[in-house]
């Protein structure tokens, strides 16, 4: 393992880190999924993430100099506070490379987000789905980087052990097709199937973005719609809230849970 010691912002290594943490092209362009925490990177480190590089403060150097990374950097309390995403830094941020999720798709339930762009939400979907035994997430549309901090830090860990996937609608349609399973989107219409009352398993689910709902693309293309009745008054439902609720519902008519 190469260590280095810097102390200069302008060091060319803690510009690309804050490039990095802060600019979600230029993570997909690279390959990398960017966090901080401590509890994250011992989570990311058991799940088998690839791990590239960390930052640390001196106070880790003798903890993290036996793991197996390319680049442990080492900074002052200081440096790592001026590029830390955290009001209150733990002193570890670190970067792996995203995993390829292009081969061996399995047959089972998956979530679908449409346009989803808040981090946070996306983040406890993830979360969720892991919880539920959620074959894949699958991002459609702008959503938000589920590899950017804010993030990984909402998932808890998760994105590093639940498949990620990035699809157009044309791709969605046929991974539903290939392994044979309907596509539902979800609305707040009367004429929609209740959620407890869909039979059909496994199945993929479209949750829309938070201002606008299911795209008319995907809608058109979906099998049908579900929908999580609601006390009289409520309009909707946080989108990540909504999306556990129909993780439980289809995780557990299949005996996931």
């Amino acid at each position: 393992m190469n260590i280095m010691r810097i102390s200069s912002r302008r060091n060319t290594s803690i510009v690309e880190a804050v490039k990095l943490l802060n600019d979600t092209a230029y993570r997909k362009q690279l390959g990398k999924i960017a966090a901080e925490g401590t509890k994250l990177f011992y989570d990311a480190l058991t799940s088998g993430a690839d791990i590239d590089t960390i930052i640390a403060t001196e106070h880790l150097e003798t903890e993290l100099s036996g793991v197996d990374v390319n680049r442990l950097i080492i900074v002052p309390d200081n440096l790592f506070s001026s590029i830390s995403t955290q009001k209150s830094p733990q002193g570890l941020l670190f970067f792996c490379n995203r995993p390829d999720t292009t081969a061996g798709v399995e047959r089972g339930n998956y979530i679908v987000l449409d346009g989803v762009q808040d981090p946070g939400n996306v983040g406890t979907i993830i979360r969720s789905a892991a919880a539920f035994d959620i074959k894949g997430v699958i991002l459609c549309g702008p959503c938000a980087d589920p590899y950017g901090p804010k993030a990984v830090r909402a998932s808890m860990g998760a994105v590093f052990r639940i498949p990620i996937f990035f699809l157009d609608v044309d791709e969605l349609c046929q991974l539903c097709n290939d392994i044979e399973i309907p596509l539902y989107s979800t609305c707040t219409s009367k004429d929609a199937t209740d959620i407890r009352n869909l039979n059909t398993r496994p199945v993929a689910v479209v949750i829309g973005s938070e201002g606008q709902g299911v795209s008319r693309e995907i809608s058109e293309r979906s099998i049908g719609t579900v929908t999580i009745p609601m006390a009289g008054g409520t309009e909707s439902l946080n989108a990540a809230v909504a999306a556990s609720i129909l993780m439980w519902e289809i995780a557990g008519k299949r005996g996931a849970i």
